[in-house]
């Protein structure tokens, strides 16, 4: 009679767990410590299989160890033991993939002036439905119209993409076979008009009301409410027969100040028009459909106040900045400890690797160049990395993977 197989304990489950935490600790120093120019393709591959077997069996075993529901999980779930392992899983796969990309970009013959020109404007797509249609748009315009073969346009969109998105091609090998098909998965997983449609409208409803005059923060109302309706346009929408609630929900937004000047413009506008429509016939009721103001003429509006509220500040710039944004127009709040500091000033943050600086920025969705809360593609600043050149903050530069 065959012997059965004993059932491990949680001590034995939560030792493998902590050997497998080391495990991937040492791939992933293995793979800094290595000369890049001594890395090979299938030296990769095969630590990527080596990888996701161990995060399979990871998964694995936590779902077990939960499930005992013991008291000696205690110490398992107080630790955060599966979560480290995790962090240190998606920032070893990331290392991973982009050495790999580089190792392919490489064995291409690419002409060195189309790849400086392509690498400098490169656009960059995070995985939200509701940034894909220009993404895509962007991505056909500088990248797929301006090279000669898949293999470099496959190349390309693998450097364009992170998160979810680089983890659905990292499987794609470069060659000019799996193009089309790596650009159908991304389409199929992320062009869906109606989700982005609805993320849209939702960032517009709950856009903050504005506290206090200020021009940052009236500029940068305008500016995000311009850039929600431009990115409705871009999914076709029928945004110029939605002047009516579109200026309604926003100026029901605005300061106390702002929206009695903006209906005291209205009022003006309307006598205005009644005494021009009384002398042409005083007994015809004209069409009203024309009076109601349009989207364009609320955000000059918005435009026009802003820049007077910035001469009359002027004078207190000296002494008072108005920092943030139109949610948040007087305070500085780091975004991982809440200190009263920017994150760049944030002691946990710097005490923090490059790379688990990047993950948390990633995490927290911030922007990767100025640490904003906005994404990349969307910031306005003009600075870029001191060491590099490229647009990423200084904080997130890493020598081994920079583009030389």
């Amino acid at each position: 009679m065959a012997k059965a197989t004993a059932i491990p304990t949680v001590e034995e489950l939560v030792a493998a767990q902590n050997s497998r935490l080391a495990e991937i600790g040492h791939f992933r120093e293995e793979l800094m410590q290595k000369p890049f120019e001594s890395l090979t393709i299938n030296m990769i591959d095969l630590r990527l299989e080596a990888v996701e077997d161990i995060w399979s069996e990871v998964r694995r075993t936590n779902n077990e160890i939960v499930s005992r529901n013991t008291a000696a999980t205690k110490p398992y779930v107080v630790e955060n033991t599966f979560e480290r392992i995790r962090l240190l899983y998606s920032s070893l796969l990331d290392e991973l993939v982009n050495a790999k990309v580089r190792l392919n970009i490489g064995r291409f013959d690419f002409d060195s002036e189309l790849k400086l020109a392509i690498a400098d404007d490169l656009p960059k797509f995070y995985g939200d439905c509701e940034d894909f249609e220009s993404f895509a748009a962007r991505f056909i315009r500088l990248v797929y119209s301006k090279t000669t073969n898949n293999a470099q346009r496959l190349s390309y969109l693998k450097q364009c993409v992170t998160g979810n998105a680089a983890n659905m091609l990292q499987h794609f090998h470069i060659n000019d076979d799996n193009y089309a098909e790596a650009w159908k998965s991304l389409k199929m997983r992320f062009h869906n008009p109606r989700i982005a449609v609805n993320n849209h409208l939702r960032t517009l409803m709950n856009m903050s009301t504005l506290e206090r005059e200020s021009a940052a923060a009236l500029r940068d109302f305008n500016n995000e409410a311009q850039r929600i309706v431009r990115a409705l346009v871009n999914l076709r929408m029928p945004v110029e027969k939605w002047d009516v609630w579109l200026v309604y929900i926003l100026s029901s937004k605005l300061d106390h100040e702002t929206r009695l000047a903006w209906e005291k413009e209205q009022v003006n506008r309307e006598f205005s028009a009644l005494s021009k429509d009384a002398e042409k016939s005083p007994w015809v009721i004209p069409d009203s459909t024309n009076r109601f103001p349009t989207f364009a003429q609320f955000t000059d509006f918005l435009e026009k106040r802003s820049q007077t509220l910035e001469m009359t500040e002027g004078s207190n710039r000296t002494n008072k900045r108005v920092y943030g944004s139109y949610k948040n127009a007087n305070t500085i709040k780091c975004f991982v400890c809440s200190g009263p500091h920017r994150l760049k000033e944030c002691g946990k943050f710097l005490s923090k690797t490059i790379f688990e600086r990047k993950l948390q920025v990633k995490q927290l969705r911030l922007c990767f160049n100025c640490l904003g809360r906005h994404k990349l593609s969307a910031c306005q600043s003009t600075g870029r990395c001191n060491t590099c050149g490229l647009k990423h903050n200084k904080l997130l530069h890493f020598d081994r993977y920079t583009t030389k």
